[in-house]
């Protein structure tokens, strides 16, 4: 049976999560991305609003990571950066 999974990032501005719990089975946040101009590791403005809204709302998530990623070096410290991030969110 098909699921109902939203993508959730800064550009969707201020989500109402009340209103997501009703309308979707789960939810898909960015935690971040790497800019492609200057390389920065950058955290997603609504990446700790979203999550902490969305668990609160019991909506299952998941989490991912824009990547522009030239190399296995650039892949492993995003994937660290993002791990970061989680374990943080999951001290809270």
């Amino acid at each position: 049976m098909a699921k109902l999974i939203a993508d959730i990032s800064k550009h969707n501005g201020t989500v109402t999560m009340a209103t997501m719990a009703k309308k979707v089975d789960g939810l898909i946040i960015r935690a971040g991305y790497r800019s492609a101009g200057s390389g920065t590791l950058t955290t997603d403005p609504k990446w700790a609003t979203n999550i902490k809204n969305a668990v609160a709302q019991g909506i299952p998530v998941g989490v991912y990571w824009w990547t522009t990623a030239k190399s296995t070096t650039e892949a492993k410290a995003e994937a660290a950066y993002l791990l970061e991030l989680i374990k943080a969110m999951s001290s809270t």
